[in-house]
């Protein structure tokens, strides 16, 4: 074999293993639990017939919220699918979404002239730099539109008009009615269109007319939804401060957002040189406007709401493999040399990290236990429940697809109120004088809540509110009063404080505690909190061994419970 041949051999594994930890990334695990909200929204959609006149999952103070008709093709496109089979279909939605962004991205870099390997590379460093801010809701749909609408724009106007960007019109429809971030494409477009306007071009300039109407039919694509014209009013609905707190939208230079930005800002900082050094050639030259223009829009948004820091990573990853293949070009051959052991880096992490995620377990999108809850939520349909139930915002799609209409929540991933969700937010920090008052200007039947959280905490002291079920990742607490008066009796712990698993036992009370946990050996034998607060109570007892004993059973019935691991290595050590 001659050394071309081997040149081209290792080029092309190199180029395989970046592509393969593209798609490993891939289908690497998102934060879950929207999809199910919108899922739900589907159902509702496909029982009326249309849209409802309001929300009938959410409760509002004196009246019902409007339905929200934001991603409702995504809506039904879920609950199709969740219809099939639930998990296994969602999981595969999700995969294609990101694997479509991910070959877009991949083919708009190509297509840009940037090597295959550069844009292999930069594009696993965009979809690397993002994988913080993936969901398993719409987002993942409208990242995949901006991507494939990036790849329609590459190129000359005029001559791929009728083959590209003709298209991207009926893609802003479906985008639109997808997720609201399709309302960033008029502004890019327009960007693009100024970018390209005085740059030295073999083909004829493109009538300003054209662009006009162009643009024109774009917008007017835009009126397409359910909404109208009003849907131009959504953003700056979703940017105030309750938005921004609920959501988690704040800045990325934030003290809340810095953590999690850091591989996306770091792309952006080496973007720019990238694009300024690229003007050394005169393709590089050629494309400065447009791609000034269009790093200053996408890159300020971002650092406006870190929201938008996936869309920023997805246009400066093929950006940043043609001004770097540019970059490369001009270099002398000794430094060039120096391509090789970068290859050779990413051939031995390929090696390391492919074997490890194809031996992990399949996520996907289903809740389990640990990650939502699972057997309160059995309690809640097998006690028929139902009633305004209070629970944090990552678990709301899941209850409203499980519980149907029977629960109407504060707050929902797909569904906003701004004054819904200052209440929820205040009430989550569980002041004494604030979350009695939003539980009742709510009519709160139910609360669904995080063990040790604070609102859990201070519900576990309150004679208002008893604990009737608990599991690895929640605590349900109902409303004491005639209605939950049974319940109460026949499932609330005497001795047990489940929502506050500091002080879960309480010293005074050691006799009822040991009956309460008794009496839930049969039904929670697999639940690693039971076996934890199992061990809690030997210790206040001081049996050592039997403490040993019961963490060793919740770590071999439910090893995703941490705490009786972590706690069997410190009494290890010790």
């Amino acid at each position: 074999m001659s050394r071309s041949d081997l040149k081209l051999a290792f080029n092309l594994c190199a180029l395989v293993a970046a592509l393969a930890l593209g798609f490993v990334l891939c289908l690497s695990p998102v934060k879950g639990g929207a999809v199910w909200g919108w899922a739900s929204m589907g159902e509702v959609l496909a029982r009326e017939g249309g849209f409802p006149r309001f929300e009938p999952g959410m409760a509002a103070p004196g009246g019902n919220l409007a339905f929200e008709h934001q991603g409702w093709l995504f809506g039904l496109l879920a609950y199709g699918l969740a219809s099939i089979k639930q998990q296994v279909s969602l999981g595969l939605l999700k995969a294609l979404l990101m694997v479509a962004a991910f070959v877009f991205c991949v083919a708009t870099g190509f297509r840009s002239r940037a090597r295959p390997f550069s844009c292999a590379v930069f594009a696993l460093a965009g979809l690397w730099a993002s994988r913080s801010y993936f969901t398993d809701g719409p987002m993942l749909a409208g990242y995949a539109c901006f991507s494939a609408a990036l790849f329609m724009m590459e190129g000359e106007f005029w001559p791929a008009f009728f083959r590209r960007w003709v298209w991207l019109p009926l893609l802003a429809v479906a985008w639109l009615n997808l997720h609201l971030s399709a309302l960033l494409l008029l502004p890019v477009v327009l960007a693009w269109m100024l970018g390209e306007r005085g740059d030295p071009r073999d083909a004829p300039a493109v009538p300003l007319f054209s662009k006009a109407l162009f643009l024109a039919i774009l917008t007017g694509c835009f009126l397409l939804n359910p909404d109208g014209w009003r849907i131009f009013a959504q953003p700056l609905a979703l940017s105030g401060r309750e938005a921004r707190w609920l959501y988690g939208w704040a800045s990325p230079l934030s003290a809340s957002g810095f953590h999690d930005a850091r591989p996306a800002l770091i792309l952006m900082i080496l973007a720019l040189p990238l694009i300024l050094a690229g003007t050394w050639m005169e393709e590089g030259r050629e494309r400065l406007g447009r791609d000034i223009l269009l790093y200053g829009l996408l890159a300020g948004l971002a650092l406006l709401s870190q929201a938008l820091i996936p869309f920023f990573c997805v246009w400066a990853a093929p950006v940043a493999a043609t001004r770097a293949t540019l970059l490369v070009d001009s270099l002398p051959a000794w430094l060039k040399a120096a391509r090789w052991p970068f290859k050779l880096g990413l051939l031995a992490l390929a090696v390391l990290a492919l074997p490890r995620a194809w031996a992990s377990p399949d996520f996907g999108f289903g809740a389990r236990l640990g990650e939502a809850p699972i057997e309160t939520l059995a309690l809640m349909r097998e006690q028929g429940l139902s009633g305004v139930v209070f629970a944090p915002l990552e678990w709301s799609g899941w209850l409203q697809w499980q519980m149907k209409d029977q629960a109407r929540l504060l707050v929902a991933p797909r569904a906003f109120d701004p004054g819904n969700a200052r209440d929820y937010l205040e009430a989550m920090e569980a002041k004494p004088a604030v979350w009695p008052q939003v539980f009742s200007r709510y009519g709160v039947d139910m609360a669904l809540l995080a063990p040790g959280s604070p609102l859990a905490v201070a519900l576990s002291y309150s004679q208002d509110w008893q604990p009737v079920a608990f599991d690895d990742a929640s605590v349900l607490f109902v409303k004491a009063g005639p209605e939950h008066a049974d319940l109460i009796k026949t499932f609330a712990p005497r001795g047990l404080k489940p929502g506050d698993p500091a002080r879960a036992i309480d010293p005074s009370r050691l006799g009822q505690a040991e009956a309460d946990l008794e009496a839930l050996a049969g039904s929670m034998a697999s639940v690693g909190r039971y076996h934890y607060y199992r061990a809690l109570l030997f210790q206040a007892e001081d049996e050592q061994e039997k403490v040993r004993q019961a963490l060793e059973d919740g770590k071999s019935a439910d090893p995703s419970f941490a705490l009786n691991g972590q706690w069997l290595d410190y009494l290890a050590q010790h």
